[in-house]
């Protein structure tokens, strides 16, 4: 990628971030309540219920551009990649961290994959559950995935979103 490609497509990808998030809060009035912490560039890994495309969209719009900037959510590469489509707004403009559940081969392990991305010093969204609860339950059971990054990374804070 030449400088000016690749200045356009940084442009693009903060247009992006900050259109996506003003439309979520104008839309549907989102907003953080921080209870029992607040806002801090300290490494997190934020994690929450799974029901709708928009999850991560809401979540991200309530941290701020610099944060969102470093946080990434963790999305299905079986999905999300599945076409050049979905993988270009999941990784490219979304920034999105893409894992196979399904993996075979040791550089899929997605807790490879995730623990590198907090080695870079960046964040990420999480939805323990592993897919969209699509049931009436209010939870399905979580996935040993945020326990794992808990044990490897002690020191990075997890935030429970709701």
């Amino acid at each position: 990628m030449n400088k000016l490609s690749l200045k356009t497509f940084t442009l693009l990808q903060t247009v992006t971030s900050v259109g996506l998030s003003a439309l979520a809060r104008m839309v549907t009035g989102v907003r953080p309540i921080w209870n029992g912490s607040l806002p801090s560039e300290r490494q997190r890994i934020y994690f929450a219920n799974h029901t709708s495309h928009g999850d991560f969209i809401l979540l991200s719009a309530c941290l701020s551009e610099r944060e969102r900037a470093i946080t990434h959510a963790v999305a299905a590469g079986e999905y999300w990649g599945k076409s050049r489509l979905r993988r270009f707004i999941a990784q490219d403009m979304l920034s999105s961290v893409l894992i196979n559940r399904q993996w075979t081969r040791p550089e899929e392990n997605p807790i490879e994959i995730m623990l590198s991305v907090l080695d870079q010093g960046h964040s990420l969204i999480l939805f323990p559950e592993g897919t969209r609860n699509m049931t009436d339950e209010p939870l399905l059971a979580f996935r040993s995935g945020l326990y794992n990054l808990s044990t490897a990374r002690p020191e990075v804070e997890l935030i429970p979103c709701w």
